[in-house]
């Protein structure tokens, strides 16, 4: 049976197995189980701790869901993992997380992957940011983060870029001059957040979804180090960490929110 969604976690086995069961802790959470199968990326050799803990956890999941295990050695990055996984699936979506993320939520899947299967957008992702982490790039510059997203299989492998072979190739790829979000854009579809409660908002609105260094709570769909970083940094490294995501001052919002409402508008995709 092929299922519509394969969710597709990558573990690196650099990172602690604690990482690998939060990520379990939270797959268990999802609702309709047999709509989605489960591939599972080990990217690195195991230790002996890792493997135990591992087939642990798949004969767990395989109560629940098709599961299937992929190798990869510990070359590359996340992106040319993700993609190499994707090849070897023949789902119609793939929801993607990495090695951090952790479902926080009862039924997270389905709101993760609702505006892509209702056909409301081309992709949807559990957090974004305005930040930019290269000089190619301006600020604002709204990107969806790619610890957590879920689009089409055959719109993912007709990107540009998803084979990236290094760090700087996969920088772009997440928020660079050709991001996976320009590109989705640029094919007049919308790129969307999806937060905690199931609501969605476009990337260039992504600051109101609470989602990611937010204000006040941050109102998560999928936690990752990120997200965990900013619940344990005290007021000053919260403050310093929303300037990096989303910028100045309050007012200061506004200009940002109307120049990309313009942008979206002479785009054709208001």
């Amino acid at each position: 049976m092929t299922h519509p969604i394969c969710i597709i976690y990558l573990y690196r086995t650099t990172h602690p197995v604690s990482d690998f069961e939060r990520f379990v802790k939270g797959l268990l959470k999802t609702t309709k189980p047999w709509s989605s199968c489960v591939c599972i990326l080990i990217k690195g050799a195991t230790s002996p701790n890792q493997a135990q803990t591992i087939s642990s956890a798949v004969e767990e999941i395989s109560g629940s869901f098709e599961t299937r295990l992929l190798h990869l050695n510990d070359a590359g990055v996340d992106i040319s993992a993700y993609t190499y996984a994707a090849k070897q699936t023949r789902n119609q979506f793939l929801c993607f997380l990495n090695t951090y993320s952790e479902p926080l939520i009862e039924g997270w899947l389905d709101k993760l992957a609702a505006p892509v299967l209702q056909g409301k957008a081309g992709v949807s992702g559990a957090s974004g940011a305005y930040e930019t982490t290269l000089p190619e790039t301006f600020f604002p510059n709204p990107s969806l983060r790619t610890n957590a997203f879920c689009i089409a299989r055959s719109l993912y492998l007709d990107l540009r870029g998803v084979d990236a072979p290094d760090r700087q190739a996969a920088l772009v790829f997440e928020n660079g001059r050709d991001s996976m979000t320009r590109q989705i854009l640029e094919r007049g579809m919308r790129v969307v957040v999806v937060n905690g409660n199931g609501e969605y908002f476009d990337i260039d609105r992504c600051n109101e979804a609470n989602a990611f260094r937010s204000l006040g709570p941050q109102n998560l769909l999928v936690a990752d180090n990120r997200t965990r970083e900013y619940d344990n940094a005290d007021e000053e490294g919260k403050a310093r960490l929303r300037r990096f995501a989303w910028g100045g001052s309050k007012p200061r919002w506004r200009l940002i929110r109307s120049a990309l409402s313009k942008g979206r508008r002479l785009l054709g995709l208001a």
